[in-house]
């Protein structure tokens, strides 16, 4: 059961700064040149500011590979000088291969009277279809410490709520060793949900580098628990589905990394690669984001007024006069 439980939460990363880690706590660190938790690294007062961002992933966990798709937006408005709010809410695809995970209920035989004979024996396949599509929610209050010509820093901390669901589709075959038979043609299809939340606080940096380019470090701690169901349902007429809920144990997860930006639009790319304490596999994981930022920021005092109507002309006329 546990065994299930670290293979599919393994395939489960909500987002770059939402790593998820369950059956015990655990802390991960990461550096990642990905898109921060807030929108833009600095804000001016009564500005609103946007930002979505569009990701390509790829994953591997041992010999098998998952490849998906992100779409994250986020929003921003700015109070004072000091103070903003924002908020995030992101959608992740994610679908492949994975190793194959039989039927966790237990498989009963029976003769064609009804009577009880024993029990089958699955025999999965090696590999499982397997799909994920997760759900994030962050806001944030943001603290802008430091905001010069040459450089801002912002302080920021809130909440986030992660929603996940996830299938292991796997073909199977049935044998029965009283007379040695095998039936084939079966699929068990295990599914999970996952409710997680908990709490993330960091900092971001921005340094212009030019007129066009900026480049924005952040660093991120987020903390997650929750729950999760899962209900496995073999497909045979013998067994009905079986469910149960489990505790997601707290995680605490680490980040660092930056953002890059040309103009109003940043680019990505986050590349890592380790070995899995737990099971020894060589694990890999790719992500290539683009990001467009929008929204738009109160007139300075100088800028409001533009052209007053006075040419030079009568400008000098008025001086002299």
């Amino acid at each position: 059961m546990r065994q299930i439980c670290h293979l599919s939460c393994a395939a489960l990363i909500a987002a770059f700064a939402y790593p998820i880690h369950a059956a015990s706590s655990t802390t991960d660190t990461s550096f990642q040149l990905s898109p921060a938790p807030i929108p833009y690294p600095n804000f001016t007062p009564g500005a609103t500011d946007g930002k979505i961002d569009l990701s390509y992933i790829k994953m591997t966990i041992q010999d098998y590979t998952l490849n998906g798709l992100s779409v994250f937006g986020k929003g921003r408005k700015a109070f004072t000088d000091m103070l903003a709010v924002d908020a995030m809410l992101g959608l992740m695809y994610l679908g492949g291969q994975m190793p194959g995970v039989g039927p966790i209920a237990l498989l009963p035989a029976y003769s064609a009277s009804g009577s009880f004979l024993g029990y089958y024996t699955p025999i999965s396949a090696t590999k499982s279809t397997f799909s994920s599509t997760n759900i994030s929610i962050a806001g944030n209050l943001e603290l802008q410490a430091i905001r010069t010509p040459a450089f801002a820093m912002i302080l920021f901390g809130g909440v986030n709520m992660n929603v996940t669901n996830m299938s292991f589709k796997t073909p199977y075959n049935l044998y029965y060793a009283a007379t040695g038979t095998t039936y084939t043609g079966y699929t068990d299809q295990l599914s999970m949900s996952l409710l997680l939340g908990g709490f993330q606080a960091g900092l971001q940096v921005d340094i212009p580098l030019g007129s066009m380019i900026r480049v924005s470090p952040f660093v991120v701690m987020t903390t997650t628990s929750g729950s999760g169901t899962m209900k496995d349902e073999p497909g045979v007429k013998t067994s009905g589905q079986t469910s149960f809920t489990y505790e997601v144990q707290s995680s605490t997860a680490y980040s660092t990394g930056f953002d890059i930006f040309i103009n109003d639009i940043s680019i990505g790319a986050m590349a890592q690669s380790g070995k899995s304490a737990q099971t020894g596999n060589n694990n890999s994981y790719l992500q290539l984001t683009v990001g467009f930022r929008f929204g738009s920021e109160p007139a300075a005092e100088e800028e409001k007024g533009g052209y007053d109507g006075w040419s030079d002309e009568e400008a000098a006329a008025g001086k002299k006069q």
